[in-house]
């Protein structure tokens, strides 16, 4: 292939988490024409210029795949899944707020992923 793969630096977690599901599918010593960038935002750039091709969240490129600039492409047999977390300020006293959302979020995340198993 002589496309050029663009990706995230090495630390990347998204990078590893992509890199884990392809390795399973093609040998990843093959991709010599390769493109590195520090963020999702230099990666959808790039792909739009026409410099390769690059794998980001589809949350990512919500804006990019309605206006049409970009357009993503079906893996077959590879199905990511991420973890997210949840960053807050250190309060002194827990909001219920909070708390409340977090409840939410774990539920909602919890009956999605049953959908999908």
């Amino acid at each position: 292939m002589n496309d050029r793969m663009i990706h995230r630096e090495n630390t990347s977690a998204s990078r590893k988490i992509v890199e884990n599901h392809l390795s399973e599918k093609i040998n990843l010593n093959q991709l010599e024409n390769t493109l590195e960038l520090g963020t999702t935002q230099a990666i959808k750039s790039a792909v739009q210029f026409g410099l390769g091709y690059g794998y980001v969240s589809r949350l990512a490129i919500r804006h990019e795949l309605k206006a049409g600039l970009l357009y993503e492409v079906d893996v077959s047999g590879i199905h990511i899944q991420r973890p997210l977390w949840v960053a807050s300020k250190v309060q002194r006293f827990a909001k219920e707020s909070f708390s409340q959302f977090s409840d939410y979020v774990r539920h909602f995340l919890q009956k999605r992923s049953s959908i999908f198993s």
